[in-house]
């Protein structure tokens, strides 16, 4: 599954925009936050496009579903992140409410994921 690994990738840059967002070691973190936006993005069209049929051991395991679900999730972090670059290039305002939002719902998309994968 090539989305799993973009969609890591995309979180491991999410981790460290985070960290420099919460340290501010860094201000010029807008072009890695695109990068963010554009792997993770592409990301959610490699699952979108991947083949949804399930693996027989992620239904004896009940982790079937979880890829429709990680779906979902994903997009909801896809549009509040839009969100976030919205508003970054509109306005100085803070985003940090927003960002918070868009890492816990990816946060729980990845980790929907890392579970049908580790057990399907």
């Amino acid at each position: 599954m090539m989305a799993f690994w973009v969609l890591t990738l995309a979180a491991v840059m999410g981790a460290a925009l985070a960290y420099v967002h919460v340290a501010r070691a860094w201000r010029r973190a807008w072009y890695v936050a695109a990068a963010h936006g554009a792997i993770g993005a592409i990301g959610f069209l490699l699952l979108i496009l991947s083949p949804q049929v399930p693996d027989p051991l992620a239904v004896e395991h009940g982790v079937a579903p979880f890829v429709a679900y990680a779906l979902w999730l994903f997009g909801v972090a896809l549009l509040v992140g839009l969100g976030i670059a919205t508003l970054s290039l509109r306005t100085r305002r803070s985003r940090g409410l927003l960002i918070a939002i868009h890492a816990t719902v990816a946060v729980c998309a990845y980790a929907l994921l890392l579970a049908y994968r580790a057990l399907g």
